[in-house]
Formats: structure tokens, C-alpha cells, sequence
């Protein structure tokens, strides 16, 4: 199979515009190929139309996004007694680990079966009903043992010959208790 000899400018200069007039400074494909564009004149504006913007609400903390990071924010901010607004394009939350059915949540511990990442969303994972929530037991985290790992490897519970935290969810509970979790904190559904 032959290589391609490595591509050169097709142009060796580009334009920047600034109001009616112009200026064209060089820029071409290095002997790899790799375009280096010229820096932007000096004083180069782009100007954008006016426009007026409704505000809807005020608030002390705005979380745009109910994901697993945006639910997490506005659940920690509310209770340490922030008036928060969450906004969600969605009817739920929980962003992909819900919507998104990405049911699997990567490792949790670390290589010696120490809980690592915990505070709100292994709170979460803690709430969820028993079946759940499937991985590997506590007892097994950080385990070596050949057997232990050839078992978990197949249901994505074991990294580098070991034993982890990393659990598999039904996605619709996350939705619920994430709600159940925000109203308790003091939280309120919009009124329709």
C-alpha cells in the first residue's frame, strides 16, 4: 500500500474581513500537514443584533441541566440552604445514566476496594430498591482472587484483575428518587 506524499497548501492565504476593507496575511500546511492559521487582526469585532430576553425567574443558584452532575449540584446547593432553580429540557432527570440508558456506572473504588466516589450519587445508588442495582458485593471490592474477577469481568464489575464498584442500574428508579431526593431537600415542581 503506498503513502499519500503529504498534502500541501491549497491555498496559501486567507482573508480576514473588517468592515469594506480587508487584509490577507499567509498561512499555509507545514511539510505534515498541519494548517497553522494566522492570528486574527488586531481589533477584530463581530457585531451581533440587539435582542430582548425574558427573565422567568431569579434565583441565588441556577443549575441548567438535571444529569447526574446537574441533580447532584442542585441537590448539594439546596441543602446548604440555597434557593436553587433546576432547569431540564427533559420530563426527567438523570441526563444519560436514565434517558440515555446508560445503565452501567464506572468504577467507584479504587484498586484496593476503597470507596472513592461517594457523597450524593452513592447516597443515590444506596436508596435504589435491591433489585435495582446489580454489582458486586462489598465484601468483593478489591478482591484478586482469579474466580471472583473472571465472574465480575463479564458483567463489567472487574478492571485489571480486579474486583470493583461499578454497578449496573434500571434506569427508571434514578428518575424517581432523584425527584423524591430534590423534594425532600425542599424542592417544588413548577406549576404547568
Amino acid at each position: 500500500m503506498s503513502e499519500f506524499p503529504p498534502r500541501r497548501a491549497a491555498r496559501e492565504e486567507e482573508s480576514y474581513h473588517q468592515g469594506t476593507g480587508s487584509m490577507s496575511t499567509a498561512a499555509a500546511l507545514d511539510d505534515r500537514g498541519v494548517f497553522t492559521p494566522p492570528p486574527p487582526p488586531a481589533g477584530l469585532t463581530v457585531t451581533e443584533p440587539t435582542r430582548k430576553t425574558p427573565v422567568h425567574a431569579i434565583t441565588q443558584v441556577l443549575v441548567v441541566g438535571g444529569g447526574p452532575a446537574g441533580f447532584a449540584a442542585a441537590l448539594a446547593a439546596r441543602r446548604a440552604g440555597a434557593e436553587v432553580l433546576l432547569v431540564e429540557r427533559y420530563n426527567h432527570l438523570g441526563g444519560l445514566s436514565t434517558g440515555g440508558l446508560v445503565i452501567w456506572i464506572d468504577r467507584m473504588t479504587d484498586w484496593t476496594g476503597r470507596l472513592v466516589i461517594a457523597g450524593i450519587g452513592q447516597e443515590l445508588l444506596e436508596r435504589l430498591p435491591e433489585d435495582a442495582v446489580a454489582g458486586a458485593p462489598t465484601t468483593l471490592w478489591g478482591s484478586t482472587d482469579s474466580d471472583d474477577v473472571a465472574y465480575w469481568r463479564e458483567r463489567q464489575g472487574a478492571f485489571r484483575d480486579t474486583v470493583t464498584w461499578s454497578p449496573m442500574i434500571d434506569p427508571e428508579w434514578p428518575k424517581y428518587l432523584s425527584a423524591e431526593m430534590l423534594i425532600e431537600a425542599g424542592g417544588e415542581a413548577p406549576a404547568p
